[in-house]
C-alpha cells in the first residue's frame, strides 16, 4: 500500500467546473501547471470562468475540476492547507466568474508547489517518456516508488509528472477527515 496520494477531484452534477486560467500571462499558467518557481508576485486579476458546456452546473463547492487541472480549492480546504505552514506551498489567490462573467467568488485558491522530488522507479513504473521533453514521462503502467526508505512532504511533485500533485498519507487523511465530497485522493500505485 502507498503512503503517497494524487490529489485529483470530479466534476459532480450541479458543481460548477471551471475553463483555462485567465488574467495571468501564458507562461504563468505553465509555470504553475508545472510546478516551476514563479518568476514574480501572483497577479492579483486571475480567474477561471465556469465551464460553458455545463451552464446548469453553477454551485460552488470546496474544489472544483478546471481545464488546466490545477488543485483548484475553497475557503475550508485553503484554510487548512495553510495551516500545514509549509513554507513550499502556495496558495495562488483566484476568482470564479459564473456563467454571465460576474464575481460568483473570491475565495479559491490555486494549490502551487514546486517541491519535486525524484523518488520513481521509472523502469518499474513503466514509463513512456516525452519526445520532447525526454525528462517527463507521458504515461505509465503502475507507478512504483524507488526502494529507498523516505518521509514525504506534505504537498509535492515528482519530476518525471510535474502536473500533477502528491500529499502524503496523513495530509490525505486529515482532508478525509473533513468530510468534504471533495477533493479525492489517489494512491500512487493506481494513478
Amino acid at each position: 500500500m502507498s503512503n503517497i496520494f494524487q490529489w485529483t477531484w470530479s466534476s459532480p452534477k450541479g458543481q460548477a467546473s471551471f475553463t483555462f486560467l485567465k488574467g495571468v500571462d501564458s507562461q504563468w499558467a505553465i509555470d504553475v501547471k508545472n510546478g516551476r518557481t514563479l518568476p514574480g508576485p501572483w497577479p492579483s486579476e486571475a480567474y477561471f470562468e465556469m465551464n460553458p458546456d455545463r451552464p446548469k452546473d453553477v454551485k460552488l463547492g470546496e474544489q472544483h475540476s478546471n481545464r488546466e487541472q490545477m488543485v483548484v480549492i475553497g475557503s475550508r480546504l485553503s484554510e487548512f492547507v495553510r495551516g500545514l505552514k509549509d513554507r513550499s506551498v502556495e496558495l495562488l489567490p483566484v476568482k470564479i466568474l459564473d456563467h454571465k462573467g460576474r464575481v460568483a467568488s473570491r475565495d479559491f485558491n490555486i494549490v502551487h508547489t514546486a517541491r519535486v522530488l525524484d523518488c520513481l522507479d521509472t523502469a518499474a513504473s513503466g514509463a513512456v517518456w516525452n519526445p520532447i521533453d525526454p525528462e517527463q514521462m507521458v504515461s505509465w503502467g503502475t507507478l512504483t516508488l524507488r526502494d529507498d526508505d523516505r518521509d514525504f512532504p506534505t504537498i509535492f511533485r515528482l519530476k518525471q509528472i510535474p502536473s500533477l500533485i502528491f500529499v502524503n498519507e496523513q495530509v490525505a487523511e486529515a482532508i478525509q477527515d473533513m468530510g468534504l465530497k471533495a477533493p479525492y485522493f489517489e494512491a500512487l500505485d493506481s494513478v
